[in-house]
């Protein structure tokens, strides 16, 4: 029973899940770029203003993606009412 707990199962993950994560990582690291626009030691409230609307824009398109990559995933089960009750 502990090695059950201990010994963590394998998962499965999609290329197309992997490569929204990659592409996700990159926009949020080129976003904080917006950051980098000083003025007398404080940053402009423009660029902050922009650099919180992009990222709610980012992370809503992510976990949209997410969702629809799940919901893919469960449709797969054998039990589609299952799935569709999730769903």
């Amino acid at each position: 029973m502990i090695n059950d707990i201990l010994r963590p199962k394998e998962k499965k993950v999609e290329y197309v899940e992997l490569i929204y994560d990659l592409i996700f990582v990159y926009i949020v690291g080129r976003n904080n770029l917006l950051l980098h626009n000083f003025e007398n030691g404080f940053i402009q409230p423009a660029a902050f203003l922009a650099y919180v609307m992009t990222t709610l824009a980012v992370i809503q398109i992510q976990f949209g993606r997410s969702r629809e990559v799940w919901i893919h995933c469960l449709q797969e089960l054998p039990s589609q009412s299952f799935a569709a009750a999730l769903v």
